[in-house]
């Protein structure tokens, strides 16, 4: 069995049945469709994480999730770390269509080490709100969630490996959204 990230979106709603997932990049896909993401968890997994996070992941709102290898120079933290960005990316590409506050609080990865499933969990501490500080529920068509994806995967780039270089470091190299992401999200003084 391949490790399995999964993260649930908060405020967040599709209105239209997402089935196996809708890609957000090669290995990441969205979908809110409680079988998909009950087939996801594996019975010992289950046990592991807990039953409000587990019930909170079954609820039909949005999940991300992944089922992929992890790499050999990753350790399952720095994977899941590396996935947290991607998602904090892809909520930053949903705010450039529209003021919301989309979150992500708490990602797991599932895997096996040996012959013992076991589980790692984290959160990238942030809290979005909207311009005026409000956090409102936000409802999105399939059309609108593709809208959002695609321009994430032409214009937002996050590193692969988070960890080769400081998150914070920007160079030429990335895409001028990214940069300006950055910006807009610098701590006012």
């Amino acid at each position: 069995m391949k490790p399995v990230f999964v993260a649930l979106l908060h405020n967040l709603s599709i209105t239209e049945d997402l089935g196996v997932g809708d890609k957000i990049n090669e290995t990441l896909r969205i979908t809110n469709n409680r079988d998909v993401i009950a087939n996801l968890l594996r019975s010992a997994h289950r046990k592991i994480m807990g039953e409000m996070e587990v019930a909170a992941l079954l609820t039909g709102a949005p999940v991300l999730f992944a089922e992929a290898p992890i790499r050999s120079d990753m350790s399952p933290h720095q994977y899941l770390h590396s996935r947290l960005h991607e998602i904090q990316s892809f909520l930053m590409t949903t705010w450039l269509f529209q003021d919301n506050a989309i979150n992500c609080e708490l990602g797991f990865v599932l895997y096996a080490n040996g012959p013992v499933e076991t589980a790692t969990s984290n959160f990238l501490a942030h809290l979005y709100s909207t311009a005026r500080c409000e956090m409102p529920h936000t409802s999105l068509s399939r059309e609108q969630l593709r809208e959002m994806r695609k321009l994430h995967r032409e214009a937002l780039s996050p590193p692969d490996h988070p960890f080769d270089r400081p998150v914070s470091q920007l160079t030429s190299t990335q895409p001028r959204v990214t940069r300006a992401i950055y910006l807009v999200n610098l701590p006012v003084a």
